[in-house]
């Protein structure tokens, strides 16, 4: 009996060791991929981030028309999905975009704010998304589109970071429920008069035609 229980630690062991190896290797894969390259040929640095947020704010400046002077603000870029689920089928899909249209309306969603799952669906790439009716305060929004990782955050019960977002182009119109950082939060709740709403440059908006499942007209 003593030699079986023996075999038995000694196997548990083993298979211990074996998870630790792999649990060590997958975290140095991990760690591979983060890591800034210097690119040889270009002369440059390539730089990579590990981000579980697809809504992310930088501090730009630009020129103001109005007021014929610089002006320092916040603007948000925004990550276009790919598949069926991009926000936008005139960017690449993928990468974080400046522009999705005029942003009409931005809302950091608090602890009172509700969120309804009207309909859940599951990319096999970025897995389970859903359409969603948010109530916030007397603003009740319809067709909303939560983001797989905002999705993945409201699964694991997070109440914070998530961000509200109505974009407008020609005729029509897209609403999207983003998962942002504590930061991102406090620039929408308490700075919303620093967001830059809109590019100066133009944008020609309807180009493709169908620019994505998300988009409604206008009624």
């Amino acid at each position: 009996m003593k030699m079986i229980r023996f075999f038995a630690f000694v196997s548990f062991c083993a298979l211990f060791c074996i998870s630790c190896d792999n649990k060590k290797e997958k975290n140095e894969e991990w760690l591979e991929k983060t890591l800034p390259e210097f690119d040889a040929e270009y002369k440059t640095i390539i730089f990579r981030e590990a981000r579980n947020h697809d809504i992310k704010g930088t501090i730009d400046v630009y020129y103001n028309t109005q007021k014929h002077d610089f002006v320092f603000g916040c603007r948000f870029t925004y990550f276009n999905y790919g598949d069926d689920i991009c926000l936008y089928n005139g960017y690449k899909n993928d990468c974080f975009v400046p522009f999705l249209g005029d942003l009409s309306f931005i809302h950091a969603l608090e602890r009172k704010d509700k969120i309804d799952l009207m309909k859940k669906n599951h990319s096999e790439k970025y897995g389970d998304w859903a359409l969603v009716n948010i109530t916030m305060g007397e603003i009740f929004a319809t067709n909303v589109f939560m983001t797989p990782l905002a999705m993945k955050a409201y699964k694991e019960g997070d109440n914070d970071g998530f961000i509200f977002a109505q974009f407008l182009g020609k005729e029509m119109y897209m609403n999207v429920l983003f998962y942002g950082g504590s930061d991102d939060c406090l620039v929408v709740s308490n700075y919303p008069q620093f967001i830059i709403p809109r590019h100066e440059t133009e944008f020609v908006f309807g180009s493709p035609d169908n620019p994505g499942q998300f988009w409604h007209k206008m009624e």
